[in-house]
């Protein structure tokens, strides 16, 4: 298993069978644990008007940057213990 895939499965708590799957727009990976919001700007930069999800390797690519904390949004969907991967949390701080 490597980091990435490690970092994606590290899900806090248990959810079962009863939640919806949010697939990535681009690699189609469940992003259940990625749940985050950027600024409105920087997403219709990244995605136009679609409606859709995305994870942070794809939105990142779709960039050409990592992202930084300045890109998330103060919103509580954004709050580190909900539902974050470490990778998330990294971005985040």
């Amino acid at each position: 298993m490597n980091d990435l895939t490690a970092a994606r499965l590290n899900l806090p708590g248990r959810f079962g069978n009863n939640r919806k799957v949010l697939p990535c727009l681009d690699c189609h990976i469940d992003t259940w644990g990625e749940y985050f919001i950027v600024h409105h700007d920087l997403w219709h930069q990244a995605v136009g008007h679609r409606w859709g999800y995305l994870c942070v390797l794809c939105l990142e690519h779709r960039l050409g940057r990592l992202l930084t904390p300045d890109d998330f949004l103060p919103c509580p969907a954004n709050d580190p213990e909900w539902r974050k991967t470490d990778l998330v949390r990294t971005r985040m701080s």
